[in-house]
């Protein structure tokens, strides 16, 4: 198997490192978490980790397709794993495990890094100016961008923005939960 992977399978590879590090994730710290793992991997490899793409969100990045298979949590911590089901069966059904040697470390220096950081600190980061979230934002509110969607190549040029900011105190009150910005 290789990337890109399932975002959801993705995520539980995230909580499953969350755990063994003895850390607590809420659906709106694990988006977050998604897009800063995606994004290291995208710089590292020029691949996309996760199908799909990210779409800006009010805080910050979401991948609408994960965010759906962990939002029955709401604001609270995430203590399941995302499956699959068969649209045919309505089986539910594990997603396949991501074993890749790779994305195992880049899972484990995202959890180790980021993974005590609050949602709101996650959220700071995410907006940092000049950042995929913040170009995509602005460019939104001059152009037209159907939901928002932050395209792999955005990621991968300014990506780096990211690092200069971590470990900044946060500026946003704590937030429980995302939304899409409303037109």
């Amino acid at each position: 198997m290789f990337p890109p992977f399932d975002p959801r399978a993705v995520c539980n590879l995230l909580l499953d490192e969350a755990d063994h590090r003895g850390v607590q994730i809420s659906n709106l710290a694990l988006q977050k978490l998604l897009y800063f793992t995606h994004g290291l991997f995208l710089q590292r490899t020029g691949e996309p980790l996760v199908s799909g793409y990210f779409e800006a969100w009010r805080y910050g990045p979401v991948h609408p397709g994960s965010y759906a298979a962990f939002k029955k949590y709401g604001a609270g911590i995430i203590c399941g794993r995302a499956s699959k089901i068969n649209p045919l069966t309505e089986q539910e059904t594990q997603l396949p495990a991501v074993r890749d040697k790779n994305v195992l470390a880049v899972t484990g220096q995202i959890i180790a890094t980021l993974g005590h950081m609050t949602a709101g600190q996650l959220v700071d980061l995410s907006h940092v100016a000049g950042s995929p979230w913040a170009a995509v934002v602005e460019c939104g509110e001059a152009t037209a961008n159907f939901g928002l969607r932050i395209p792999n190549e955005l990621i991968r040029e300014k990506f780096n923005q990211h690092k200069m900011q971590i470990g900044h105190a946060p500026r946003l009150s704590e937030i429980a939960d995302d939304e899409p910005f409303n037109p």
